[in-house]
């Protein structure tokens, strides 16, 4: 835990802006893009990937063309939707530390 008495380093949104871009240049604004862009892509792959082979599933084993009950949608949203952070935490570890490093 920080100490309480300490002076934040940044003021604002702005000024974290300014001081990043004086002190490490415009390079450290974008460290890590590309691999914020895989893993929100492979979030997005796996989550709508999942809900779409889910709910395929049960209305097949509903065997009609009505909609899924509502506490059913709920649960493959919860699975699909967590499916997507588990698939790629080894990538959101690599971005996290290389966006750490000076």
């Amino acid at each position: 835990m920080a100490d309480p008495l300490d002076v934040p380093k940044y003021r604002n949104a702005a000024h974290a802006l300014y001081t990043v871009l004086k002190e490490e240049g415009v390079g450290a604004i974008y460290r890590g893009v590309s691999l914020t862009a895989l893993r929100q892509g492979s979030n997005q792959a796996v989550n709508f990937t999942a809900y779409t082979y889910f709910k395929a599933y049960l209305q097949r084993m509903h065997g009609d063309d009505k909609p899924l009950p509502g506490w059913q949608t709920m649960i493959i949203g919860l699975v699909s939707g967590a499916m997507g952070p588990l698939s790629n935490a080894p990538i959101d570890t690599i971005k996290t530390r290389l966006q750490k490093t000076p």
